[in-house]
Parts: C-alpha cells; structure tokens; sequence
C-alpha cells in the first residue's frame, strides 16, 4: 500500500520552490514485482520455458531498469495528483532540481528522495477604467486601393492566351536540339521538347533582340550557356542537374512552337461571376461597390489587429508582472522538441517576446475569470466556420457554399489542438470587446499611406 510515501513543499521565493518527494521501498515494491512477473511471460531465455524464468533470474537480470521505471512512473503520477489536489498554479511541469541532489541508488535501491524545481503563475490584481487610454485607428480606403484590390482580382483570374509574335514577358516554348560547329544535329546530343524560355532572362542582349523578331514556327540558333548564364534557370530548362551545366556550353537550334502572353481578367459580368457568384454582381458600379465594403471591413480587421497590440502594451506596462525568468528559460530549453534550433544564444532573443506572450495570457486569465467571459459551443462552431472559409478564400475558392464551409468547419474541429487555438482567439476578443467599453479610446482617422508608416516605425 501506497501509505508511506510523503511530498512537500520548500518555499524559495514568491515565484520558485523545490518540491521534495520521499518515496519508500513499500511504495514501489509490490508494483516492481507485478511489473517483473508481466515481462516475465513475454521474455525468451535459453534454458527455461517462456514464462517460466525463475524471479531470482529475472530480478538479476531485469530489476534495475524495472525498478526505475516504475518508480519514476510512481513518481509522476504522485506529482501530478498532488499538484492537482493542492490546486498549484505552476508554469509547465517541475525540472530537476538544481540545487539539491536526489538521495537514489539503483544499484541497490531503497528508499528514494526526489528533488524539483517548480515555479508559480503569480497572483495578480487588475483594474480596468477610464484611466487607460488607447487609440483606435480609423483607416479611410481611397480609389487607389479599390483600384488595387480590382487589379489584382484582374491578375488572378487571368490566363495566359496563344499569340504569334514574341515580346520580353511572353512565355515562349519550343524543342531543343543540340547542334556542333558546321551546324549539323549532333547524333545522341541533348535534345528537350517543350522547353519554356521567357525572353526577360536572357542575358545576352544581341540573342534577346533576336528572340524579339520571332514568331511562331521561327528558329534561332545561339549558346544556352553564354546567353542566359543563370544557373538556376538553365536546370530548369534543360531538366538536368546543375552539376552538368557546363554540358549546354554549345550551340542549340531552337525551334518555336507556341508563344503565349498573360492577359488580366476583363472588368465584366464573367470576373464578376468568377468572384462572387452567378447574379451577385449587375454591372462595375456594383462590383466597385462590393470591393469598397471588402476594402473597409480589410482595413477595420488591420485597425483592430493594431488596437489589439497597443492595447496589450498598454495594459502590461500599466500592471508589470514578474515572472520567474531563470525557471522558464530552462524549462523552455529541457522540454523543446526542437532542441537543435533552440539553442541559448536564440532563447536570450526571443525570449521578451515569449515573457510578453506569456504575461498577456496570465492577464486574460484573470480578466476573463473577473469579467466572467465563457466560450459557448456555438461562439466555436461559428469561429471555426469563420476561419475556414478564410482559409478557403486565400485558395480562391469564392464560390464554396455554407454547407461545404460547414463540413470543413466540422473537421477541423475533430482537431483538440485546432479547438483549443480557436477558443483562446474568441475568448481573446470577447475580452478586448469587454476592455473596450471599459477603458479610454481615441478614435484618430488616417490614411492607409500613413498608418503603413505609422507601423514601420512601430516594429
């Protein structure tokens, strides 16, 4: 029985502690020998019946690494029980201790006495009132962005179209035959068909003028190698690795059989419906329309990011929290799953963005616990058929319906890590939302040209 074993707490500061666990023989003992017994009639040993072994044998052979195993197993599930039955408010999980030395010998194993190190989440008060001020940002759209966002819509919708004649951005494919000095095809010579050249990267100015004079059906005659000299763009056109590079220093007949150019989409009834929808959009007066509202609820999302980071400024410089750097830095490092990136020269760097993340997590704790914010499962349904159909849109997938939206909405949500990433981003901005009428904001109008500025000297 499990009635010896004793845990207990060493206060070393207001933020860290070492946590000692006493563990007895009888503690492990029994749970040793029903380990011993299971592995027991899983083990081949020459000489004895699978199942058979006697314990002596197996504790000879077995014991060490089984006792260590169940007792840092006994260990665990103990720590976790009383962290959770004490109600400790600690940051990740305990770390060996750095102070104090485990009193463990395995080889002829006892009693044990466990040391770790633990650091606390730090109680805080918060006061929200008018005395906090903020500025939101009222971001004015101009014709220059509608026109903008109406140009890009044109550039992804677009197609490339055949043409007869050959001009610096055209796309112009054709067959390679290697050739040699009089001329001639050169019998089992590099030979590509359908290569794709466009003109812009040519190097050499007299073979790119001499592309510009051709059309479809023309051929040309000049050195790969010598003319377009990129490496990178050569691989790809020859389809070789760049190691044989040097194999295209030759003379190759190139022969044109299709050239083609990029035509944006035209503003009419066609891109209208590629956007929006059959019947959405009547004429361009709608449809400037429609990107007016895009352009507006864009910014208002830009303006409300940008309210979110001052704010959260803000409010950590008005309650500045102490957290216990020392404890998290280590913790930080000992349980990375990328150990090789996060080195410590990379963690003294980032490691004032993570504190800020940090504080501003442990503040919208406390605020969503005194403002008492919950996350109804329909609020998460609906954040996740938000962010969905965002995901899809950056596809271009525009004309998805709400039942499909819906049912990969429902995917994602089979995700615990996905569920919990979206029930943080709602409580987050039921908080703000809540701030809000609570605080002192200053709306100030600008324009999209100078809020940009406005940020780059922000960073």
């Amino acid at each position: 029985m499990l009635n010896k074993m004793k845990i207990s707490i060493e206060k070393v500061d207001q933020l860290n502690a070492i946590i000692q666990v006493d563990i007895k023989k009888e503690d492990y003992a029994d749970q040793v020998d029903k380990a011993l017994r299971t592995l027991r009639k899983k083990i081949n040993l020459p000489g004895f019946r699978k199942g058979n072994i006697p314990m002596t044998i197996m504790i000879q052979r077995y014991g060490k690494s089984v006792i260590v195993e169940e007792v840092h197993k006994l260990l665990s599930e103990k720590l976790t029980s009383y962290i959770a039955e004490n109600n400790l408010k600690i940051f990740g999980e305990p770390l060996a201790c750095k102070t104090k030395k485990n009193i463990a010998n395995w080889e002829n194993p006892e009693d044990f006495t466990f040391f770790l190190d633990i650091a606390y989440i730090p109680e805080i008060e918060i006061e929200i009132d008018k005395s906090l001020t903020t500025t939101q940002y009222k971001i004015a759209p101009d014709e220059k962005i509608i026109n903008d966002y109406i140009k890009n819509y044109q550039h992804k919708f677009g197609e490339y179209k055949e043409i007869d004649s050959v001009d610096t951005n055209h796309m112009v494919y054709g067959d390679f035959q290697q050739i040699d000095t009089s001329g001639q095809i050169v019998e089992n010579g590099i030979n590509v068909k359908d290569a794709l050249i466009v003109p812009r990267y040519i190097q050499d100015e007299s073979v790119k003028e001499k592309f510009l004079k051709l059309k479809k059906g023309d051929t040309i005659i000049f050195n790969p190698l010598q003319s377009i000299k990129n490496e990178t763009e050569l691989s790809h056109l020859f389809n070789i690795d760049k190691s044989k590079i040097k194999s295209l220093d030759s003379d190759f007949l190139f022969v044109i059989t299709k050239i083609t150019k990029f035509e944006p989409a035209e503003v009419d009834a066609t891109l209208f419906e590629k956007i929006y929808g059959k019947n959405e959009i009547k004429d361009e007066s709608e449809f400037r329309e429609k990107i007016k509202q895009e352009v507006e609820n864009n910014l208002v999302h830009e303006s409300n990011y940008q309210f979110k980071i001052d704010l959260k400024k803000d409010i950590l410089k008005k309650f500045p929290i102490n957290l216990p750097e020392e404890f998290l830095k280590r913790w930080l490092l000992e349980t990375s799953e990328n150990k090789e990136k996060i080195t410590e020269e990379v963690l003294e760097k980032e490691f004032p963005i993570f504190a800020d993340n940090l504080k501003w997590s442990i503040i919208l704790d406390v605020l969503a616990k005194k403002l008492d914010i919950k996350v109804s499962e329909e609020e998460t349904t609906q954040e996740a058929i938000v962010y969905t159909r965002q995901q899809l849109y950056q596809y271009g997938l525009y004309q998805i319906t709400d039942e499909q939206v819906a049912e990969y909405a429902q995917e994602i949500l089979k995700n615990k890590n996905e569920i919990n990433k979206i029930i943080e981003r709602v409580r987050e901005r039921k908080v703000i939302d809540k701030i809000k009428s609570m605080i002192t904001i200053k709306d100030k109008k600008i324009s999209l040209d100078s809020f940009n500025k406005l940020l780059e000297k922000k960073k």
